[in-house]
């Protein structure tokens, strides 16, 4: 392979020969990358091809598939994708080869998440179980999109229905003043709960502010990271929450 840098388009060649899953030798050239960088990370991904087989189990594949991902994700977003993989989709389906993993495999995944426990001892909703399936058809995605795997048994399988969503329960501002009332001699609790009604924090949010977050000149909250509720964490609290 070779990497050719075009000094009259201002752009990058990058020319292959590999030997694909199959034995055969391939040559391409695919040309016009703007950067250097562009075209090192189109070799790696013929790289990864030339040696990349649908024999190989799922989750070696989700090595491939990580790393791939890895430099365009968000820590927390890679974080909670890594722990959805590890904790639901590997279990069952880590040591089945890519290429006979069925989209009637995957129904049957299905089934067996209806029966897991959360750790309160209730099963797993139905909305958590779609995104668990998100997660799957995006690993086959990946497979099918870059590796030229033929098909995505997820999508075949198709998504889980739900037939009545659950309703979304919530304080009247009346309900809520009059639970505010029986926490006010408790500070820390009182200006917790009062952030989370009035601003509409998510808790791993409330979790994570910091003193300079909070802007009392602007009276303006800075949301800009949250603690997954995965990880272990310290509760943080701000001193000066009577200002907000």
């Amino acid at each position: 392979m070779s990497i050719e840098y075009d000094e009259k388009k201002k752009t990058y060649t990058v020319r292959y020969r590999y030997k694909d899953f199959t034995g055969k030798t391939r040559q391409t050239t695919k040309r016009g990358f703007r950067t250097e960088r562009e075209a090192i990370r189109s070799e790696r991904e013929v790289k990864l091809q030339s040696t990349y087989s649908f024999t190989m189990t799922l989750s070696s594949f989700v090595e491939l598939y990580l790393a791939d991902l890895k430099p365009e994700l968000r820590i927390r977003t890679y974080d909670n994708k890594v722990l959805k993989i590890k904790r639901h989709i590997l279990p069952y389906f880590g040591d089945k080869k890519l290429c006979d993993i069925t989209a009637a495999d995957v129904k049957k995944w299905y089934a067996k998440l209806y029966d897991v426990k959360k750790i309160n001892g209730e099963n797993i909703k139905p909305t958590y179980i779609q995104g668990l399936h998100t997660e799957l058809s995006a690993i086959f995605n990946h497979a099918v999109n870059i590796y030229d795997l033929p098909s995505n048994p997820a999508k075949k399988a198709g998504n889980i229905r739900i037939k009545h969503k659950e309703e979304m329960l919530f304080w009247t501002q009346d309900e809520y003043k009059k639970f505010i009332i029986e926490v006010a001699n408790k500070e820390e609790s009182y200006m917790g709960f009062q952030i989370l009604y009035w601003c509409g924090l998510r808790i791993g949010e409330l979790l994570a502010l910091k003193r300079p977050d909070i802007n009392f000149d602007t009276n303006i909250i800075t949301i800009s990271k949250s603690y997954a509720r995965h990880r272990p964490f310290h509760v943080v609290l701000v001193e000066t929450y009577e200002h907000i």
